[in-house]
C-alpha cells in the first residue's frame, strides 16, 4: 500500500487496516556514541526530502495540456447519454480529473522514498568517513 500523504477528506483513509499495510524498508543504525543524533539526524532529513516532494513537484503534460474540441464534445455526449446533469459541465469533469490526478501523483510515495533514503545514508557515509560529526 502507498504511503499517503494527507490531501483531504476524500483521499484518506480513516484508518490503516494492519492486513493491508506493510512498511516499504527498515533501517538500522550502527550503535555509536552519536547514535542517537544520527538517527534524528536521519530521520529531519528525510521528512524534509518528504515535504519538498509534497509542495515542489513538476506536473505532467496531462495535467497541463488543454483538452480538444473533440475530446469536450465527447465527454458531453458521454454526460447527455448517462441523463445529463443540470448543475455539473464538462469542464467540472475534466477538473474533477485533474485533481484526482494531481493527487494520485503526490500520494505515490514509493520511488521518492527509497530515492531520499538512498541519498540521505550516502550523505552520512561520505561526511562519518571524512570526520565531521554530523
Amino acid at each position: 500500500m502507498k504511503q499517503l500523504p494527507d490531501l483531504g477528506a476524500n483521499y484518506t483513509l480513516p484508518k490503516l487496516r494492519k492486513d493491508q499495510w506493510r512498511p516499504l524498508f527498515t533501517v538500522s543504525l550502527p550503535d555509536t556514541s552519536s547514535g542517537p543524533q544520527l538517527a534524528q539526524n536521519v530521520m529531519l532529513k528525510l521528512r524534509e526530502y518528504r515535504k519538498l516532494h509534497e509542495l515542489c513537484w513538476k506536473p505532467p503534460a496531462d495535467l497541463t495540456r488543454n483538452h480538444t474540441e473533440e475530446e469536450i464534445e465527447a465527454l458531453q455526449s458521454k454526460l447527455n447519454r448517462r441523463g445529463g446533469s443540470k448543475i455539473e459541465t464538462v469542464y467540472e469533469i475534466i477538473r474533477r480529473k485533474k485533481w484526482r490526478m494531481r493527487a494520485k501523483i503526490v500520494m505515490d510515495q514509493k520511488a521518492n522514498s527509497i530515492a531520499d533514503l538512498a541519498a540521505t545514508l550516502m550523505e552520512h557515509d561520505r561526511l562519518s568517513a571524512e570526520g565531521v560529526e554530523t
